[in-house]
């Protein structure tokens, strides 16, 4: 088991970290019309997650947009591994949903050894900070330094 910490650039604003024996997973989501790059982000999801040296998966919704919400991610339990959930407080997963939690900004959870900080965002729902280990990442969202012009 490797201590480090390993980033893959999934799609868009989407990612995978490996830390440890923990996985991250940021804002899935691959276009519905490009069947191809939609395969190859959920191999790439189950390899991550059936990787023998992790134990634990954390998914990361930072609002409801299409683009940064895809439902699939609501069944990547079936890769074998229990699954953790942090969603925006924008996003209906639906009241049955095991181990979901919501987050508006400016809020903290301790969700096992995870420390998970939120805050707003330049467009809608939240942006992550997260301790875990010696590391401390941040996933932006859509947090981003545009202007609209209206």
């Amino acid at each position: 088991m490797s201590s480090g910490l390993k980033v893959t650039y999934l799609f868009h604003s989407g990612y995978l970290v490996k830390v440890s024996e923990t996985l991250l997973i940021f804002d899935f989501y691959s276009d519905p019309q490009n069947r191809d790059q939609r395969e190859k982000n959920i191999n790439r999801v189950q390899s991550a997650i059936f990787d023998p040296d992790i134990l634990r998966v954390f998914v990361f919704a930072s609002h409801n947009h299409r683009d940064h919400f895809d439902r699939d991610i609501l069944n990547f339990d079936r890769f074998g591994k229990p699954v953790r959930y942090v969603f925006s407080s924008d996003i209906n997963a639906g009241a049955d949903k095991q181990h979901l939690h919501v987050m508006s900004p400016d809020q903290s959870a301790n969700i096992e050894d995870l420390t998970v900080q939120t805050y707003g965002s330049t467009d809608q729902g939240v942006s992550f900070l997260i301790s875990l280990k010696s590391f401390t990442l941040f996933h932006a969202g859509d947090l981003n330094w545009w202007h609209w012009f209206d």
